[in-house]
This record gives C-alpha cells, structure tokens and sequence, in this order.
C-alpha cells in the first residue's frame, strides 16, 4: 500500500510497528529507538545484527512490521 514496512540502515534492521508495537519490544536485546537526525522517530524500531542473528528473531520482527503496516491506510499519490 506503499507505506514503508522494513528497511536496512547501515548494519540495523529498521522496522515501523507503531507505538504499540515499540512498546513491546523496547526492553527486548538489541532493540532501540530509531534515531537517524537526533529525534527519536515514534513507532519505529533499529535491532542490531545480533539481535536478528536467528532466522525466527528475524521473522519476529519482519512479521510484527507487516502486521502493522498491513493496518496503514494506502499511501496516496498525487
């Protein structure tokens, strides 16, 4: 729906769960805010490399992203 799900910044995963979603995780290993400009950017999430280092982390992450980007109304274009 052309909203942003998951990404790759430097070596961190980036994934945009929601508020919620962080809430969940933020106390999890390797997890942290995603911070690229100085300002915490809400609802979005970095896990370092060892932090996704297992195949089922890694789908945890990605899946919980979709789930919450799945929710996003469609981006529209003009």
């Amino acid at each position: 729906n052309g909203n942003m799900c998951v990404g790759i910044w430097n070596d961190m995963l980036v994934i945009r769960i929601g508020t919620d979603g962080w809430d969940a995780i933020c106390d999890a290993p390797h997890v942290r805010p995603m911070d690229l400009t100085g300002r915490v950017m809400r609802g979005w999430a970095m896990i370092a490399p060892e932090g996704v280092a297992e195949d089922d982390d890694l789908q945890r992450y990605v899946d919980m992203a979709i789930m919450f980007c799945a929710a996003l109304p469609p981006k529209t274009r003009s």
